[in-house]
């Protein structure tokens, strides 16, 4: 019975790691999976993008001071973190706090340093659902975030880096609101031939893309929606 049982639970374990990936590469449309080319003509104003992070207001500066306490040990501020990803009230935009927690959430769960202090230990698994989350409530960075996980073989029940899946995430989220590191991240593949051809050309197009659409014109963008930056 024991054997039986131990069977049966690495049957819902590997079943559950499958229904997440699948849910990952799900976000990204067949149209996009295998362009390696930026979008023409879809690019959203970076007036627009910016205000569609930092105009939410004082919701969105608590989830991000609940997990920079968190992260150095305070477990209050985690709590808080967490509770507001599950909260249901919509903020401006139709957004909502919870997109954000989520997305920070997910950042905690994938840090050995932020866990550690907690006890706890990363849970990569954790991390992708909290991400897909917030991804399909129109969060770009968690479909950046992703990206990276896939890159980094690092999303439950891939077996290796699939550069394929993280190139269609990373294309998703520039198109959707021209993440500078989406950019940087596919000139880097382009440039090395991960994933496809190696393509030189393509490489300096994507950088281009990169440098355009970083606000404060430092180059490479960091990868959270704060202190005015992407």
């Amino acid at each position: 019975l024991a054997v039986a049982g131990q069977q049966g639970a690495n049957v819902f374990c590997t079943n559950y790691l499958h229904g997440l990936l699948g849910e990952v590469q799900a976000l990204v449309p067949p149209t996009e999976g295998g362009s390696r080319s930026p979008p023409c003509g879809k690019r959203t104003s970076l007036e627009k993008h910016h205000s569609s992070f930092m105009g939410h207001g004082q919701a969105w500066l608590l989830a991000h001071n609940a997990y920079a306490l968190a992260a150095s040990g305070d477990g209050q501020q985690l709590a808080t973190l967490e509770q507001m990803a599950t909260s249901t009230s919509k903020g401006p935009g139709g957004r909502g706090e919870a997109c954000f927690a989520k997305y920070l959430c997910g950042k905690f769960c994938r840090s050995p340093q932020h866990t550690a202090k907690h006890g706890r230990r990363v849970d990569l698994k954790k991390t992708t659902r909290y991400w897909i989350e917030a991804a399909k409530t129109g969060f770009s960075y968690a479909l950046c975030g992703l990206g990276n996980m896939a890159r980094d073989g690092e999303l439950p029940g891939l077996v290796g880096a699939d550069f394929a899946l993280a190139q269609g995430l990373w294309a998703r989220a520039f198109a959707e609101c021209d993440l500078p590191e989406a950019a940087y991240n596919l000139g880097v593949c382009t440039g090395h031939g991960y994933g496809g051809p190696q393509d030189y050309a393509l490489a300096l197009v994507w950088y281009r893309e990169c440098r355009d659409c970083d606000l404060d014109g430092r180059g490479r963008a960091g990868d959270e929606p704060v202190g005015g930056r992407h």
